[in-house]
């Protein structure tokens, strides 16, 4: 246990997905290896690098796709975010940031 660490405090917030995101989630999928040559690449490892894209497309789209655009339209979460720091931003304090996906 850490002593300096304050109680966790969780808040549960929903956020839209971007409309954009099915689109971004088939360009993903599309890039799924049908005839795997490498085999080092064992499908376990194929899976969990799959469930990490899909990750970074649920947090943002621009983490996935790299485009450093991250419009706060892209991304419910993106917006939902900006909203509890500027919170917490106006309080002078820190915060650790955890993220989950229901679906």
């Amino acid at each position: 246990m850490i002593s300096d660490l304050p109680d966790k405090t969780e808040s549960r917030r929903s956020a839209r997905s971007a409309a954009s995101k099915p689109r971004i989630y088939q360009q993903a999928v599309k890039t799924w290896p049908n005839n795997r040559r490498d085999k080092r690449d064992t499908a376990q490892g194929l899976v969990l690098a799959f469930l990490m894209r899909f990750k970074q497309i649920c947090n943002h789209p621009s983490q996935w796709l790299g485009d450093g655009a991250w419009g706060e339209s892209d991304s419910g979460k993106w917006g939902r975010l900006r909203e509890i720091a500027e919170v917490v931003a106006a309080r002078q304090e820190k915060m650790l940031v955890f993220t989950h996906s229901a679906r």
